[in-house]
């Protein structure tokens, strides 16, 4: 029946004899095809099995938002929600990581690039259709990396009373940070990131896999771009693209610095738990090669002084990134 369905929505628009090519996905069960015509012309098929994938509603809704808002996200050419399949304008192969493997003097041109993005992010009034990152799911996602690297890694689980305190440490953080809630694309980094030079001023950056996005603090943006999972920025471009954030955005820097290190703790700590279920429930081990470079963004925004007590706890519980733990993890995986 989704072939069918599929065959359908291509005919539909004129693509059912295009030739298919698997491509690259994310961390979800998505997957994506690039369709090409006789002609030269692309488009992205994304396969969304919605029993197995969820409703795709809030993808075409961000989607829908940033293209009024004047931002490069993809077209949506053609959908069949039912099925699961959504037809998207093709942006390319030019992902921030791949630009700059290929042309390293490239990366502070593209890096200030997404700043200036998020900069103009921040200006813009109409919250849309979006739902708050509230601090409850900040909390929650955080401890995963106690519900699941930790348990592995070291064959404990924490008692919820020693969890408790986290929580309050937690929240307390969280809430010290200004009320400001804007659009947050919650993976803003260079394998979402679409450099498209040919364009103008924001729209030079193409926005992929962006289904969760929220409303929270800008700074949570700009900490996922400058402390990314998969590859190093040198400490210059950070102060670079820092110093560039603030010239636009008016911020002052010590309380930018403040909230990088509250939004970019919670965020590190989601990712190595994450990271960790994803290697032991669906056997996708090649994250845990990634989880040496997470520790180690952890650690900077645990060294801000006023996340003293948030630092004191991770390191009497949460056991280090080192080979030990992760041969504990590969073990699970296996």
């Amino acid at each position: 029946m989704r072939n069918e369905a599929l065959r359908n929505l291509l005919e539909s628009v004129g693509w059912q004899s295009a030739r298919r090519r698997r491509i690259a996905g994310d961390a979800s069960p998505r997957r994506y095809e690039r369709l090409i015509r006789s002609g030269g012309d692309t488009a992205i098929l994304m396969d969304a099995q919605p029993s197995v994938c969820g409703s795709q509603q809030p993808f075409l809704a961000a989607t829908d938002y940033l293209r009024r808002q004047g931002f490069s996200a993809p077209k949506i050419l053609a959908t069949d929600l039912r099925a699961g399949f959504i037809l998207l304008e093709d942006l390319g192969d030019a992902l921030f990581a791949r630009v700059v493997e290929r042309n390293p003097d490239a990366e502070a041109e593209i890096y200030l690039a997404a700043i200036n993005l998020l900069a103009q992010i921040r200006k813009i009034q109409d919250p849309g259709p979006f739902q708050p990152y509230t601090v409850d799911d900040q909390v929650q996602l955080a401890a995963l990396a106690f519900e699941w690297y930790r348990r592995v890694a070291s064959g404990s689980e924490l008692q919820p009373e020693i969890m408790s305190q986290f929580t309050n440490v937690m929240k307390q953080l969280i809430a010290e940070l200004p009320p400001q809630m804007v659009f947050t694309h919650r993976d803003f980094h260079a394998e979402n990131l679409i450099w498209l030079p040919e364009r103008e001023g924001v729209q030079k950056v193409g926005l992929l896999d962006i289904q969760d996005a929220s409303l929270c603090h800008p700074a949570y943006d700009l900490v996922s771009l400058l402390e990314d999972a998969r590859r190093d920025l040198s400490q210059s471009l950070r102060e670079t693209c820092l110093r560039a954030y603030c010239d636009i955005t008016g911020n002052n820097k010590d309380e930018l610095d403040f909230a990088l290190a509250v939004c970019g703790s919670q965020r590190n700590l989601r990712i190595i738990g994450t990271f960790a279920r994803l290697a032991v429930l669906d056997g996708k081990s090649s994250y845990l090669d990634l989880l040496p470079r997470v520790w180690q963004h952890l650690q900077h925004d645990l060294a801000h002084p006023k996340l003293a007590d948030l630092s004191k706890f991770v390191k009497k519980e949460l056991p280090a990134v080192t080979h030990l733990t992760l041969t504990a993890l590969r073990t699970a995986c296996q």
